[in-house]
């Protein structure tokens, strides 16, 4: 299968919260997976080496590959999904329940081998790949609300972090003085408060204005504007639902100085508007 040909089918998302005493037993994936963490720093055995996975990694494992999640305080951001939808509507809609040992017989709903996206093969594992929590929260609030085309969109989203991996896994081993795109995403995360545009993101990495703008819309897929209006939103989301209810003060604090545009932008993006949302987090 070529890797232009996929559609997935996320059959499972959700916030994992995984602490010091959870036991895990060894799983046997009978679909795909992705891990990636939202906070602490998790361990996750898989291909016979412990892999370490703090804030802003990913783990990918593909069906029929053995791992066991180690005991630590971290919260994942973990998909179920199949490359493809060709058993969205059998037996295995939701997750398999027999995914813990690997009994006689038992084989994964799906398993593919690219011929053009090696990576997906068994597993790997990518440090510093902040750019995909944008969407990877996005896909867990379209699966959880499920509202109408809930599953065309997640497949959309889905489809797009899947692409980012195959992209990695093609120019991990770019050289250090190149166009880093997780260095930029992760000074863009770090810095949402302050003046984020081309011209001041150039002079902290030593590049043009344009150069700037033309590679990351390329890596990405956003323009770097938009790309900075979304991460701020989905932080102020954050803010909302640790308890905070300044809208103004939320405002400042995402990098947004004029708070009816914070205000009408975030009605644009989540579809409600900012006090509506604080509301819902209230209940």
């Amino acid at each position: 299968m070529q890797f232009c040909d996929i559609k997935p089918f996320a059959r499972y998302v959700r916030l994992l919260e995984v602490d010091k005493n959870t036991y895990y037993p060894e799983f046997f994936p009978l679909d795909a997976r992705l891990f990636y963490t939202l906070s602490g720093c998790g361990k996750i055995v898989v291909g016979g080496k412990e892999h370490s996975l703090p804030v802003g990694s990913i783990l990918f494992i593909n069906s029929g590959y053995r791992y066991r999640i180690m005991s630590e305080n971290v919260i994942f951001l973990a998909v179920n999904f199949d490359f493809t939808q060709n058993n969205e509507n059998s037996d295995f809609i939701y997750p398999p329940i027999n995914t813990r040992f690997l009994e006689k017989g038992t084989k994964p709903v799906e398993y593919v081998k690219f011929s053009d996206a090696p990576c997906f093969d068994n597993f790997c594992f990518f440090e510093d790949f902040h750019s995909l929590q944008v969407d990877l929260i996005k896909l867990e609030k379209e699966y959880s609300r499920r509202l109408p085309f809930y599953k065309q969109q997640c497949s959309y989203i889905l489809s797009s972090v899947l692409t980012a991996i195959a992209r990695k896994s093609e120019t991990r081993n770019q050289k250090e003085d190149s166009f880093n795109i997780e260095k930029i995403i992760k000074h863009i995360h770090a810095n949402l408060e302050s003046d984020l545009n081309n011209i001041n993101i150039g002079k902290v990495f030593h590049f043009h204005p344009n150069y700037i703008s033309a590679e990351f819309k390329r890596y990405t897929g956003q323009t770097l504007h938009q790309y900075v209006l979304n991460a701020r939103i989905l932080k102020a989301t954050a803010f909302m639902e640790s308890g905070i209810d300044d809208i103004a003060e939320i405002a400042n604090n995402c990098g947004f100085q004029d708070t009816n545009y914070f205000s009408r932008y975030f009605k644009k993006i989540m579809g409600i508007s900012p006090s509506a949302y604080i509301r819902s987090c209230l209940k």
